[in-house]
């Protein structure tokens, strides 16, 4: 099994790029802290730019909240990349990655 990596994004209201596309990526994990008082949302989506059909998942923040949400060490496979939306608001976020070893990981199937 590969080890766990992350990525932070500073603080910011630009959406960007956190993980290149990669064969095997998965999506573990993501913290969004909101950082100016203000409310905030961050859709995460599989890809190298924003598509919402394919989001993964969506963190809604009340001024000054922080949420971290864990996807399990299997993960959510994201081989077209790992795109952070920051919809609104004034974010920082850190994405929780890895890439597979092998297509199926002796715990679990490749796709969830």
């Amino acid at each position: 099994m590969a080890d766990t990596t992350r990525v932070q994004l500073a603080a910011g209201t630009t959406s960007a790029a956190a993980v290149v596309p990669t064969p095997l990526l998965r999506l573990i994990g993501i913290s969004v802290v909101e950082t100016v008082g203000g409310a905030a949302v961050v859709s995460i989506q599989e890809g190298a730019t924003t598509d919402t059909t394919k989001e993964v998942c969506a963190l809604s923040l009340a001024a000054n909240q922080a949420q971290t949400l864990w996807l399990s060490e299997s993960g959510v496979l994201c081989e077209g990349g790992i795109w952070v939306n920051r919809i609104s608001g004034t974010t920082r976020v850190t994405v929780h990655y890895r890439v597979s070893d092998k297509a199926k990981d002796s715990f679990g199937p490749p796709y969830w």
